[in-house]
């Protein structure tokens, strides 16, 4: 009877079994090492765009705050001067006479019955500072000569403040 001899693989083609756990734990570290950078990247993307919506709202609105207040007809056009709410009469486009009337209201801003931006510090969201011809905070709406704008909105837990100023043209 012939007796059946078994080959060796021993000849060095082949991996171990440590070799084999020591390349799966280096690749886990490297592995682990770029997800720790990728993810820091995608967290600066994500504050970075949530920052610019919150900019882009704040400065839509205080844009839109100005623009109208430099249309203001006159200082006794002004209608409601107080820290929270700014009414006026100003010239539209064709030059008709328009009231305007800017209010907080909660954690949104109007104009007129028109939502122009939510998201508002509340209380505090905007304020209005009236200011005579030598930049003095007044009361008197004869007085008044320019008319300063703090706006802060948070969203996205990103909080914004802009602050503007609008010089009445039509004296």
């Amino acid at each position: 009877m012939k007796a059946y001899k078994f080959k060796r693989f021993d000849k060095g083609n082949g991996y171990t079994l440590i070799e084999l756990i020591l390349v799966i734990v280096v690749l886990g570290i490297i592995s682990f090492t770029f997800a720790a950078f990728i993810t820091k990247g995608i967290d600066a993307w994500v504050f970075v765009k949530t920052r610019d919506s919150a900019v882009g709202s704040a400065r839509y609105a205080m844009n839109r705050v100005i623009t109208e207040m430099r249309r203001i007809a006159g200082p006794e056009s002004m209608i409601i001067m107080s820290q929270t709410e700014c009414s006026f009469e100003a010239f539209d486009k064709d030059g008709n006479i328009i009231i305007v009337d800017f209010r907080q209201s909660g954690d949104v801003l109007y104009r007129n019955n028109d939502e122009l931006v939510d998201g508002l510090l509340n209380p505090g969201g905007i304020v209005f500072t009236y200011l005579d011809n030598e930049g003095v905070v007044t009361a008197v709406s004869s007085e008044v000569r320019s008319i300063r704008s703090k706006l802060s909105i948070e969203k996205h837990s990103q909080l914004v403040t802009l602050e503007s100023a609008a010089r009445i043209r039509n004296l």
